[in-house]
């Protein structure tokens, strides 16, 4: 009979912990079904619960623990071929949630290993059920990750490199023959994503496997996630090779203060996406100033970023998206006869601009309006970072305040995207939620930043001063944050 092995770190898990045995016990699979139990020092009656049920314990020294070195030690205690991971916070959602883990490898031994579908608890707010189903969303279903092409994926930017690597220990199932080869890494964080880029590099693939669940969330304060953040952004720019200007100390006080100002703001009485904070406000008027006739050159040129379908063209894609903008009804005003006709002649037109400053490589002028209304598109609704990187690599600048102005921009597109999903899904803004909102994305998006520029400073070896406090703290979890009155 086939052993399946389950391995769960633990250490102080709780009651809970009890649920999820028992729902790891009960999955109906055919094969004999293995449990690992590797425990850190529980002294909340962890090791006792463990130990009511038929598995194997395994116990270590709080100072022995890593999250990969941890789960390594437990895969080698284990029997299967197949080795699932779960964190002892997670709970099976049903009875067939091992069985569909399993299911990638079993038609593809290829793949090296698979990970669940997150579901939010009974009970979590908004802003973590959004978390929770953000995976989810993103991919909208089972996905294969695999990296077909190792020099196409160095050229690719961090995001994009993390999308194709984003495998989840939290529910994941490994491949023993490929562990074997290619142990869980030894680090601090993200052993995960560490793992899946060896692994993919290597020529195996994963999969997102959503009927797999897990019911799986936290609410965390906003300390936790600027923390969890900064670790993000440091763990992930050391593992992906990003590369970011050398930020002035300045600098990063400044992203701190604007994160403790957000989160520490009384929440907005209304949700109005157009009253942004001055630093988001500041930095969409100096991209807006160095949006020029070649940055529209460059978005529109095979170096762009922008990714397009297959069968279409930036320049196509474009159009049509400034055509919807021009051709919406406009509340109050009744369109003349012929109107709309006169629209779409125009529209003509700017498709001719656009092709021409496309050929002419920029050097050919663009109406401002016109400029102005491509600068709107890509801000609200193709996404600012296609037109951050046009503008940067356009000019060439690595000016002093760029951290600032890309966390800031970040932050305010977080807080857009998350306010219009919750309307898009009839949720109340009221201001309980709205502040919850600013302080989730501000502690997030800018702790990811600050993160990049303290992996920027080491490498540079220029951790030194108020940016090594600002490290210390975030490194170590402690209540010390750099004060927000202290002077730049």
């Amino acid at each position: 009979m086939n052993v399946i092995s389950v391995v769960i770190p633990t250490k102080d898990a709780g009651p809970g912990f009890r649920e999820t045995l028992e729902a790891v016990f009960a999955q109906q699979i055919d094969g004999q079904i293995e449990v690992v139990v590797v425990d850190s020092g529980s002294v909340d009656g962890t090791v006792a619960l463990s130990q009511e049920f038929p598995l194997r314990l395994v116990q270590i020294p709080p100072q022995d623990y890593g999250h990969g070195r941890t789960r390594n030690l437990g895969i080698a205690e284990a029997k299967g071929e197949w080795v699932a991971l779960l964190v002892q916070d997670a709970l099976p959602a049903d009875q067939s949630w091992l069985r569909h883990l399993i299911s990638p490898l079993q038609s593809d031994h290829l793949v090296a290993g698979a990970f669940s579908r997150q579901m939010p608890r009974p009970g979590a707010d908004y802003v973590s059920r959004t978390v929770a189903h953000h995976w989810h969303r993103l991919v909208g279903g089972r996905t294969v990750l695999e990296i077909t092409d190792w020099e196409d994926f160095q050229q690719q930017d961090a995001e994009q490199k993390l999308s194709c690597c984003a495998f989840n220990n939290v529910s994941s199932l490994v491949r023993r023959s490929v562990w074997q080869q290619i142990p869980l890494p030894d680090v601090a964080y993200a052993e995960d994503v560490a793992w899946a880029l060896q692994v993919l590099r290597s020529g195996y693939r994963l999969v997102y496997e959503p009927a797999s669940v897990v019911v799986h969330s936290h609410q965390r304060s906003w300390r936790q996630d600027l923390q969890r953040a900064y670790l993000d952004g440091l763990t992930l720019a050391e593992m992906f090779d990003s590369e970011m200007p050398l930020p002035s100390p300045t600098e990063v006080q400044r992203t701190l203060r604007l994160a403790e100002q957000e989160c520490l703001a009384a929440p907005p009485a209304r949700w109005d996406p157009t009253e942004m904070p001055a630093p988001v406000e500041q930095a969409r008027e100096w991209y807006r100033r160095r949006f020029t006739s070649r940055s529209v050159a460059h978005l529109l040129s095979s170096h762009s970023s922008w990714q397009v379908n297959r069968d279409d063209t930036r320049v196509g894609a474009l159009c049509r998206f400034l055509d919807w903008q021009d051709l919406r009804p406009r509340q109050g005003i009744r369109p003349f006869p012929g109107l709309t006709t006169l629209r779409r002649l125009w529209t003509i037109l700017r498709r001719v601009w656009l092709r021409l400053a496309t050929a002419a490589l920029g050097q050919l002028p663009i109406p401002s309006r016109l400029r102005d209304r491509v600068f709107c598109a890509f801000w609200q609704g193709l996404g600012w970072r296609h037109l951050q990187q046009a503008v940067m690599q356009v000019n060439g600048e690595h000016s002093e305040g760029l951290l600032e102005r890309v966390a800031a921009i970040d932050y305010w597109q977080s807080v857009v995207s998350m306010a219009d999903h919750a309307v898009r899904e009839g949720v109340a803004l009221s201001p309980n939620l709205l502040g919850r909102i600013r302080c989730h994305a501000a502690a997030t998006e800018l702790g990811k930043w600050l993160g990049r520029a303290g992996h920027a400073c080491l490498r540079a070896g220029q951790l030194h001063g108020p940016v090594a406090e600002i490290h210390a703290a975030l490194m170590s979890g402690d209540d010390l944050w750099y004060p927000a009155s202290r002077s730049s």
